[in-house]
Formats: structure tokens, sequence, C-alpha cells
């Protein structure tokens, strides 16, 4: 009965303690790269990428794209996505303020996601045309 008395408040404060906060956002982070490919106008890109994703509504795409000896963080953008965890993702960027933006290089309208088939690799797939956009992230 003694063991009791002392487990019982134990317990309640262990239980109390790792209630989540409801005030604090879900945010998500993801690492992983974001390839345009358009064979007519500006070939093939490929950055490395850092992508939030804050309420599953709020994202930013940091670039870092690959030249050798090089980094460079310019085309990142931010907005609003719908639909993130499900099978697409509609990304609404914010106007871009950079100088050496290509803006062809800023996810936007519809992507296909798959969070399933690629073990701990999320895919999000969009083409457009010629136009092929690919963003690997874990």
């Amino acid at each position: 009965m003694r063991a009791m008395s002392i487990l019982t408040p134990l317990l309640l404060a262990v239980l109390i303690g790792c209630e989540k906060d409801e005030d604090e956002p879900i945010t998500e982070q993801f690492v992983g790269t974001y390839r345009v490919y358009d064979p007519d106008v500006v070939g093939e890109k490929l950055d490395s990428v850092n992508l939030t994703v804050e309420e599953n509504t709020r994202y930013e795409l940091i670039h870092y794209p690959v030249r050798p000896g090089r980094t460079v963080d310019f085309c990142s953008s931010s907005g609003t996505v719908d639909g993130f965890g499900t099978n697409i993702a509609v990304f609404h960027p914010q106007p871009i303020d950079a100088v050496e933006c290509d803006s062809i290089r800023v996810p936007r309208d519809t992507f296909v996601a798959d969070f399933v088939n690629h073990g701990d690799t999320i895919h999000f797939d969009r083409d457009e045309d010629t136009l092929v956009y690919e963003l690997r992230v874990r």
C-alpha cells in the first residue's frame, strides 16, 4: 500500500511532464536535393536543399547549388504549401527579391508526393512539357 502511495504521484508527475505544449508549432526539417531539368532553357540544375515545413502549411526551401569550390545561397524561397503530408503538395512561393535568382528553380504549383515507396526518402515530382522538377528529401 505504501508503494502505491509513492508510485501514484510519481506516475502522475511523469504523465504531466510529458504532455505536449499546444502552443508550440510543429516544425519538420528535411535535407536533400532539388533537380530542375529543361533541355531547351537551363539544361540540368541540381541543388542541395534544406526544406523546413511548419504546421504542414508554411515552407522555406534553402538552396545550396553544387559548384566546385564555391557554395552559393540563392533562389531560396518560402511561402505556403497545401496538402503537405498527402499524395500532393502545392507550393505557393512568396515573391523573391534576389539578384542571382533563377526563378525556374523555385518550386511552385502541384507536385506529386510519395512518402511511402522510397524508404526514408520523400519524392516530390512535377513534369510540365519538357520541364522536370524532382525534390528528394529525408
